[in-house]
This record gives structure tokens, C-alpha cells and sequence, in this order.
């Protein structure tokens, strides 16, 4: 422990004991302690009341530290229903800045660091690493955030990364210019807390649109590492040309559901838009759409089935349906009493 450091040290602890008062201490050591021990803020907020006018004299009489205005104020943290103190740095013009340091410093009720953010002419802004900085409660990073000229920016990796407890990638969001964007692979990448980096969910996306050429824009695995769900996008729209955008799948690969989609609608020529599946792979229902409207023109809109006999009709046209129910036995008939009970339960 360096000479000044123990000496500041030593100082505090009389103050926290009440020997002396913080006002009667001199400047140049209210100074050395301030820089080299910033925990007196948060404990001086909690002393004697009659410490707390040469608490609030303070920073004005510091201004001139670390290449800016510097205030310590406690405040309403907008992330949790408590107090917090906060540390900040400003141009005189009131703009929050700092060369070389955080401009904004938020600390936890034992003082230790919470969270960081570094500014340059207000702006969120950081050269050679994360601008925004928060901490789990043991002092170990919880999320980082790149920022350039106030967007999220980063050329080299992740613009966004969270990590779990155990120091563990959680999630990863790449972004350039403030849009979501990576050319060479997913944009945003979800991890289970498996502590072995299992994938949960992929996206990728261009200039701030969801978007991919050759395949799923979105990915969802099942912890087991089997793929879950996968939908097709193209510029910000589900799309896909030549089978389903969105298909989902029961936890042992087969396929659950199919929906296809054009242009950001539901819509298949000459086949349901929709397909249902049991995990046994018979099917549940069908459902034709065209232009995001349930419609077809020569049968049944929507089909359902129980033990792969229909049971169940709807026909509709414009996105309306404009005939009855029509059920049918496990013999595959129709049902004309259930067809009068629909109807009436209708009604």
C-alpha cells in the first residue's frame, strides 16, 4: 500500500470516527483522498449531518480535477427503485465529458463500482474499449457497450456483450453505425448458462434489417443442441421463395409446424400456407393463406384432422369464412348433428 494511499486511508477513518470534520481537513488532502479512495462520497452521505454542507461545498472547490467538472450527487438510480451516488464529469457548458476516464461513475451502496460511461462532448463515446461498463456485484463485468460518436459502433466484434454470473458469454449483439449489422455471420447470438457456450438463438441482419441470402435469418436451438426453430427474412421481412419461412421443430428433429411467407405475409400458391404436425409426424391442420388473408378458392381454407381423418372444415374467402363447420366421424362421414350443435354453439 503506497505512503499516500495509507494516509488517505487513515484520514477517513478519523473522519468516519468524527475526531475531525471533513471541512476542517485541507484541501490538498481532501483532494489526495477524493482520487485515491472515491468511497468517501458514499460514506460521508451517511455521517453526521453537520458533515453534509462541506459534502455539498466540495465539488465546487474541485472542479479543476481530471481535466473537467466533477460533481458527486446522490440520485434516483432509473435501473432499480433505490439511491445511488454518482460521480460525473462535465465541460463547462454542462455536456458530460472526461479524456481518458469514465464521465459517469454510478456506485453501489458499498461503495464499489456499479456501472461506468464514457462521454466526450456529451456524447457516448470510446476509442479502445466499452463506453458502457456495468458490474455484478462481486466486480466481475456484467455487460459492455461500444459506442462511437453516440451510437453503438464496433468493427471487430460484438458492440453489445452480456456475460452470466459465472463469467460466461450470455449474449453477443453486433451493430455498426447504431444498426444491428454483421456481413460474415450472426448479428445476435443468445448462450444458454451451460458454462460450455450451448447456442440458444441466432439472428442475423444488414443495415439494421433482419436479413440472410442462403438460409434462416433466425435459428433457435434446444439446449441439446438440435435446432428448434429456423425463419427465413429478407430485408426486415419474412420471406422465402422456394419452401416454408418459419418452420418449427419438436425437440427430436422432426418437423412440428411449417408456415410460408411472402413479402412479410402469409402466403403459398396451390398448397396450405400452414402445416401442423404431431410429433409422430401426422398431421393436425392446414390452413391456406394468400396475400395474409386465409382464403381458397376451389375447397376447404382450413383442414384439421384426428388420428389423420379430417374432422373438421372451414371455407373461406376474402379472410372470411363464409360456410359452416363441417365435421366428420373417425369413419371419415360427415356428422350432420355435430354440423346443427356447431352451429348453434356459434350462435
Amino acid at each position: 500500500m503506497s505512503s499516500k494511499y495509507k494516509k488517505a486511508k487513515e484520514t477517513l477513518q478519523k473522519v468516519e470516527q468524527e475526531i475531525f470534520p471533513w471541512g476542517d481537513l485541507p484541501l490538498e488532502l481532501r483532494v489526495m483522498i477524493v482520487e485515491l479512495h472515491p468511497k468517501v462520497f458514499w460514506l460521508l452521505v451517511q455521517m453526521d449531518s453537520q458533515l453534509h454542507p462541506y459534502f455539498g461545498q466540495l465539488p465546487t472547490r474541485l472542479r479543476a480535477l481530471k481535466n473537467g467538472f466533477v460533481k458527486f450527487h446522490r440520485i434516483q438510480d432509473p435501473t432499480c427503485s433505490r439511491e445511488a451516488v454518482q460521480e460525473s464529469y462535465r465541460l463547462p457548458d454542462g455536456r458530460y465529458h472526461r479524456e481518458g476516464g469514465p464521465a459517469l461513475i454510478w456506485y453501489r451502496e458499498d461503495g464499489e463500482i456499479e456501472r461506468e460511461e464514457y462521454r466526450q462532448d456529451g456524447k457516448k463515446h470510446r476509442e479502445d474499449g466499452p463506453a458502457l461498463i456495468w458490474y455484478h456485484e462481486d466486480g466481475e463485468i456484467e455487460r459492455e457497450e461500444y459506442w462511437q460518436d453516440g451510437k453503438k459502433h464496433r468493427e471487430d466484434g460484438p458492440a453489445l456483450i452480456k456475460y452470466w454470473d459465472d463469467g460466461k458469454i450470455k449474449m453477443e449483439e453486433y451493430r455498426q453505425d447504431g444498426k444491428k449489422h454483421r456481413k460474415d455471420g450472426p448479428a445476435v447470438i443468445l448462450y444458454y448458462p451451460d458454462g460450455i457456450g450451448t447456442i440458444k438463438k441466432e439472428e442475423y441482419w444488414q443495415d439494421g434489417n433482419q436479413h440472410r441470402e442462403n438460409g434462416p435469418a433466425v435459428i433457435f436451438y434446444y439446449a441439446n443442441g438440435i435446432r428448434c426453430c429456423e425463419e427465413y427474412w429478407q430485408d426486415g421481412k419474412k420471406h422465402r421463395e422456394d419452401g416454408p419461412a418459419l418452420t418449427n421443430y419438436w425437440d427430436d428433429g422432426k418437423i412440428k409446424m411449417e408456415e410460408y411467407y411472402q413479402d412479410g405475409k402469409k402466403h403459398r400458391e396451390g398448397g396450405p400456407a400452414v402445416i401442423e404436425y404431431w410429433n409422430q409426424g401426422q398431421l393436425v391442420g392446414e390452413m391456406y393463406y394468400q396475400g395474409g388473408r386465409r382464403y381458397r378458392k376451389d375447397g376447404p381454407a382450413v383442414i384439421e384432422y384426428s388420428n389423420g381423418k379430417i374432422w373438421k372444415k372451414e371455407y373461406y374467402q376474402d379472410g372470411s369464412m363464409h360456410t359452416s363447420f363441417v365435421f366428420y366421424n373417425h369413419q371419415g362421414s360427415s356428422n350432420h348433428n355435430a354440423i346443427r350443435n356447431a352451429i348453434c354453439d356459434i350462435r
